[in-house]
């Protein structure tokens, strides 16, 4: 067979036979054997060998076993009783398709007897003989036949008598051969000749390989004989055959075949064929790629660059040989050294230097080796620089609206605005805008204390900086101002539409012919628009409309006239503003993958149709927010995956029409609700105080902090007062105009966005304390009590205020007095104690003219409650901490309406209310975490008001409280017997939180350590140990624990025995 491992089948005259007794099927190799043992006429026929593709066919032919006597050898003569027998023959025509070889060694073998005569037969090469000595005829069942085997393999010689009993000798080659290190074996009527088989070696061993990921192995090598049988190993374990593993033999060649080879099949590989064994190692490396056609004559190409302006590029690449020149080109033009580029030769390393870089070095760079070209990309990044802006502004008007802006030649860059190097924030006076690379000021209704110098610092995401400055001048001309220039709104033709929300002004002119100058006159509704913003020159009229609303559109008229006559023309104007914000942001579906956001539209589209929506994203622990996604004006739903797995996010959604971008609609995640009771106390010409409380519910995550807002009376433009945001309830507001007004409110901020505003307060007076000539309220607060009383004298009496028999002076930081000729005045703050009584003034001039004047005045004064007293805590446990306290020792004048109890976690710096309205003096705070410290306070209230906190903060760590437990081992609950002499343990485990305290006796008295006696006491045991015992150590033991949530105790009867040594 050509391959060692095939399959075939025999048949016999077309029909398939079987092994059985006499009939054998062998395979050595790619040989294939059929074996037919005491052939009988029957056997006759014609065999078949089918290996499935292909057959071979030979006819077997069988004679007699007797044969005829040949003419006696010339050597013996001739004797009438020895009889002529003819030769006998086995006759077996070869299989002439099998690929058998067949290569005749000479081996004689003699056979030995009584014989006169001499009997040959030829047979592969094979001479037999024998003397007859009886009158029987020999003859040959089976013939010796050539035998071809492989170095190593064993032979065998067989040949196949008529007789048994013929004792025979082989020869090699005239060498008779003996039996020694090979095996002769002789059989009956059957002698074959076996060498014994020496050890299987390899001819050709494993080699070491190299294969990429996924590719398939092949370990090969070739044994010293084909039949030979081997085993495979990896890393010294048998390797079976699978759908991996295919083992291949093919004559003397093995090889094992490794499929679709992993990074962990590189291993040690071994082939073991008992006596002889040789191995190799496998290395499977990750697939690589590599260029189909490289670039002839590089080793390595130039790679591309990103430099940052200023600095210095480098291109580098490695040649074949040290001597090739190259060149260096960009935009196809040779590139010479000098002080722009450099070029470095080292060995086989070529570099290209390009110094100072500058935008304008930016683009594609070669190298060429003769007509090999190699190129790279260079990128310079760019610093921050300022493309356009102006110096100096002095064309402004109070009440206009200026815009400062500036250009920077970066994306990406960030901007911080500054007016007097003093930040300036986004506010309804300040409004801060970035389109693509320009950055807009807007300063709403310009006034003189807006002069000043205003520069803007631009930092881009390398941290490089760069600065621009201008200064501003308002002057009395109205007009419209920006930095880089004037800013109109100019059409020639009939229709206008205003599509942007940021700008405050309109200016929309015609040209006209008239000589002499006409006069001209603007109409909206058929009635005169404001000469003050009607501007006419002598050849064209225009018309300034401050802050356009939708309910300035409409068609406008211009009539123009002079002495000659008149003319008239439209224009209609369109105001078109942003999107409101969506409506009802939703997000569901949401997997590690991504989520889907769904929202509705908006209450208005600004008067233009809505293009677009822009989905926004952020990380809860940041403060940024990403655009994600875009989608169209009729998708009110998308699925964002741009996300990170076990990351939370918050989303917001804009609508965008023609006139832009509108304002954002309520994060994913509620905000907080307000916060509560607004108040302020301590109010001067130029500060106030401000404290608050914190919201009913956050939101879902904790509170930032806080945003403060006033306004000035008579004004809707709230200025934001705190740059940062206050993390504490109360904030002092300074910088307020002396004797202006202003109301004030307070938002709440989490990580979903800003609360509504608080309650509003105000309008407060920017003045000392006695400049308020109202007995005010404001949302329940107190705000002062005055008394003003007329008087007249020279010289200006001096005033003394008496309440009962208290003399009321400045030095009590309450009483605020005041005279002047005309009156005088008694201003008293509020406190926690009701002012009330008599309060009597006593007026005075100087000695020369004294006069007494008493005048009694009932004032009654009510306020907010003093603070709760003896507050304190009554028990601690795992599920609830109880609070108690005493009532104030005043109500402020109003009846109670109950208490606020706060807590707050200690590593958090706000108060989360427990209990609001609260009518009892107890409290049992329930949802606490085990091992937290929490600190608690109490607040009074009344109609007016709270009450100021009680001076204490209770601070509690919530602990699991568990009464003592002693177990004692099983040994000693009945009890403990001992020889005297003998050392005893008596151990328990003790449990209990907090630790219980251990205390063991012995009889009633207090057992201690000493010499022979030691106590081991730790968390969670504690153990007695007495050592050399006696008599006297006979006793009951007790042991003891306590801790804060109970006691418990533990006997050992303890017996010694014997007498003491």
């Amino acid at each position: 067979m050509f391959k060692a491992g095939g399959e075939v089948r025999w048949f016999k005259d077309g029909n398939e036979i079987f092994p059985s007794k006499n009939i054998l099927f062998q395979s050595d190799g790619r040989k294939r054997i059929l074996v037919i043992k005491k052939a009988a006429k029957s056997h006759l026929g014609a065999y078949t060998c089918d290996c499935g593709t292909d057959k071979t066919t030979a006819d077997l032919n069988i004679e007699g076993n007797t044969c005829s006597d040949p003419a006696p050898p010339s050597h013996l003569g001739q004797d009438s009783s020895i009889r002529p027998r003819p030769l006998p023959f086995f006759k077996t025509p070869p299989l002439s398709e099998l690929p058998f070889i067949f290569s005749p060694s000479l081996i004689t073998p003699f056979l030995s007897g009584d014989f006169l005569d001499i009997l040959t037969c030829f047979g592969g090469g094979l001479i037999m003989s024998s003397p007859q000595s009886k009158a029987r005829v020999i003859g040959l069942m089976r013939p010796l036949k050539d035998v071809t085997v492989t170095a190593g393999e064993t032979a065998t010689f067989e040949c196949e008598l008529s007789y048994e009993g013929i004792a025979v000798e082989w020869f090699l080659g005239g060498t008779k051969l003996e039996p020694s290190d090979r095996k002769l074996n002789s059989h009956s009527v059957s002698h074959s000749f076996v060498p014994s088989e020496p050890a299987v070696e390899f001819t050709k061993p494993l080699e070491d390989q190299t294969v990429e990921e996924e590719a398939t192995a092949t370990l090969e090598c070739e044994v010293s004989r084909e039949g030979a049988e081997v085993r495979w190993f990896r890393d010294g374990q048998e390797i079976r055959k699978t759908k991996k593993y295919e083992m291949i033999v093919d004559g003397r060649k093995r090889a094992l075949v490794i499929h679709d080879c992993t990074l962990d099949d590189s291993r040690t590989y071994a082939c073991d064929a008992k006596d002889f064994k040789t191995s190799c190692f496998l290395n499977v490396e990750p697939p690589h790629v590599e260029f189909t056609k490289p670039l002839h004559d590089f080793i390595s190409r130039p790679q591309s660059q990103e430099v940052v302006e200023g600095e210095k590029a480098e291109f580098t690449c490695s040649v074949s040989k040290d001597t090739y020149e190259v060149k260096w080109l960009k935009d196809d033009k040779e590139l010479e050294a000098g002080d722009k580029y450099q070029m470095v030769s080292d060995g086989k390393r070529r570099t290209l230097v390009i110094k100072n870089c500058e935008p304008k070095d930016e683009g594609g760079y070669v190298v060429m080796i003769g007509p090999t070209r190699a190129s790279a990309d260079l990128t310079v990044l760019g610093k921050p620089r300022v493309k356009s802006q102006k110096c100096h502004v002095e064309l402004a008007k109070e009440g206009q609206e200026i815009v400062l802006n500036c250009e920077v030649n970066t994306d990406g860059a960030k901007a911080k605005w500054l007016k007097n190097e003093d930040t300036v924030f986004e506010s309804s006076k300040y409004v801060m805008v970035q389109r693509d690379n320009v950055f807009s000021l807007r300063i709403k209704d310009a006034q003189k204390g807006d002069e000043a110098n205003y520069s803007i610092n631009l930092t881009n995401q390398r941290g490089e900086q760069a600065k621009s400055a201008c200064n501003l001048t308002v002057k009395g001309q109205w007009s419209m101002v920006t930095v880089t220039a004037q800013i109109t709104f100019l059409a020639i033709t009939q229709e206008f539409t205003l599509t942007d929300c940021n700008w405050t002004g309109w200016q929309r002119h015609t040209t006209m012919n008239a000589y002499p100058k006409a006069e001209a006159d603007w109409l909206y509704n058929n009635l005169s628009l404001p000469k003050d913003n009607i501007y006419t020159s002598a050849d064209r009229t225009e018309y300034r409309l401050k802050d356009p609303m939708k309910s300035d559109e409409g068609r406008y008229k211009i009539i123009i006239k002079n002495k000659h006559g008149e003319g008239e023309a439209f224009i209609n104007l369109d105001v078109i503003d942003v999107p409101d914000a969506p409506l009802n942001v939703i997000v569901g579906n949401v997997t590690k993958f991504g989520c889907t956001v769904s929202w509705e539209t908006p209450e208005s589209d600004g008067g233009s149709p809505i293009t677009s929506y822009i989905i926004e994203l952020r990380d809860r622990t940041s403060v940024k927010w990403s655009p994600v996604q875009v989608t169209k004006a009729d998708e009110l739903s998308a699925i964002v995956n741009d996300v990170i797995e076990n990351k939370e996010y918050i989303f917001r959604v804009k609508a965008q029409n023609k006139a832009g971008v509108g304002k954002p609609s309520v994060a994913s995640q509620p905000r907080p609700s307000p916060p509560l009771n607004l108040s302020w106390q301590d109010q001067n010409k130029s500060s106030v105080q401000l404290t608050w409380e914190t919201p009913l519910r956050n939101g879902g995550s904790i509170i930032t902090g806080y945003i403060v807002e006033r306004c000035e009376e008579g004004s809707d433009k709230w200025l934001r007062c705190n740059a940062r945001l206050c993390p504490d309830l109360f904030y002092k507001v300074s910088g307020l105009k002396y004797g202006a007004k202003y109301n004030y409110r307070v938002f709440a901020e989490n990580a979903a966005g800003v609360s509504d505003p608080s309650n509003i307060i105000g309008p407060l007076l920017a003045d000392d304390t006695h400049g308020e000539k109202d007995n005010a309220f404001t949302d329940g607060k107190v705000e002062r009590k005055l008394i003003l009383i007329p008087i007249t004298g020279y010289p200006t009496p001096v005033a003394k205020w008496t309440c009962g028999e208290k003399e009321l002076t400045t030095a009590d930081e309450r009483v605020f007095l005041m005279t002047k000729s005309t009156f005088t005045e008694l201003v008293v703050t509020p406190s926690v104690r009701p002012d009330k009584g008599i309060y009597t003034l006593q007026l005075e001039n100087d000695e020369k003219n004294k006069e007494l004047l008493t005048v009694q005045h009932f004032l009654v004064q009510n306020s907010a409650p003093s603070a709760p007293k003896d507050f304190k805590v009554l028990e601690v446990t795992r599920q609830h901490v109880h609070l108690t306290w005493e009532a104030p020792e005043h109500d402020g004048g109003s009846p109670l309406t109950g208490y606020q109890v706060e807590k707050r976690d200690v590593s958090r710096k706000t108060w989360v209310k427990v209990q609001h309205q609260h009518l009892h003096s107890t409290l049992c705070v329930t949802g606490l975490t085990e091992g937290q410290w929490y600190a608690y306070r109490v607040r009074a209230l009344n109609r007016l008001g709270a009450s100021r906190v009680n001076f204490r903060l209770i601070l509690v760590l919530i602990v699991y409280a568990e009464p003592p437990e002693i177990q004692l081992d099983a040994k000693l609950l009945a009890g403990l017997t001992a020889k005297a002499g003998s050392k005893i343990e008596l151990p328990a485990e003790v449990k209990g939180k907090p630790e219980p305290r251990v205390k063991w006796t012995k009889a009633d008295l207090v057992l201690k350590p000493d010499d022979r006696v030691s106590i081991d006491t730790k968390p969670g045991h504690s153990t007695v140990t007495v050592a050399k015992t006696k008599r006297d150590d006979s006793s009951t033991y007790i042991i003891e624990a306590t801790n804060d949530s109970g006691r418990a105790t533990a006997t050992v009867d303890v017996n010694i025995l014997g007498k003491t040594i």
